[in-house]
């Protein structure tokens, strides 16, 4: 296998599964990508903006790093499998090295339409499996707008996780810092 190119997260419990993106995934994250209601609170997204081509070459970049023995990013789509459509994105948009550890920076994405399915929590808890089980990341880091409530209800509540409220450039963000022992510990 090279790299990650691979690799497939099912879920157990709920029909969605996690791969890398392929070509003819363009479209749908298109369309993910710039639904103003998924780019609400995100201060990087492109605002509607983007066009397939720039999609295309994002696919491009995300399976050349997937590709990588040590990725630098394994960013994922998430299918439902019941529709046989991609619904969203997640995965690890940065992996990185901070003080001799490695580090990845998690996240997840979803069609609004497919929202309230649990589909957010399984992918994150699949993709953070991952990052310990088949990475051997040393921590997951995930940071959002303070604002981005539902987002933080999910690592909250669902997720169990705490976070630390810091200013950025962007406003208040909230931080969350996971190892794998912590995760370990974790009752989802």
């Amino acid at each position: 296998m090279a790299g990650q190119l691979d690799v497939t997260l099912r879920s157990a419990t709920l029909p969605i599964l996690l791969r890398v993106p392929q070509a003819e995934d363009g479209q749908a994250l298109l369309n993910i990508l710039t639904d103003p209601r998924n780019t609400e609170y995100d201060p990087h997204a492109a605002k509607g903006s983007l066009a397939l081509s720039q999609i295309e070459s994002m696919i491009t970049r995300m399976r050349a790093s997937a590709a990588l023995e040590v990725p630098d990013r394994v960013n994922l789509v998430v299918v439902d499998t019941s529709l046989d459509k991609v619904v969203g994105l997640g995965g690890f948009g940065h992996i990185g090295h901070e003080n001799g550890e490695r580090i990845g920076d998690v996240g997840v994405m979803l069609d609004p339409e497919v929202r309230g399915k649990g589909y957010g929590v399984e992918a994150m808890t699949l993709a953070i499996n991952y990052a310990f089980d088949v990475l051997k990341l040393d921590k997951v880091t995930a940071t959002i707008l303070a604002k981005n409530v539902p987002m933080r209800n999910l690592l909250d509540k669902k997720l169990s996780l705490v976070g630390t409220t810091r200013e950025s450039e962007f406003g208040d963000e909230v931080f969350y810092s996971l190892r794998p022992q912590d995760w370990a510990n974790q009752s989802v």
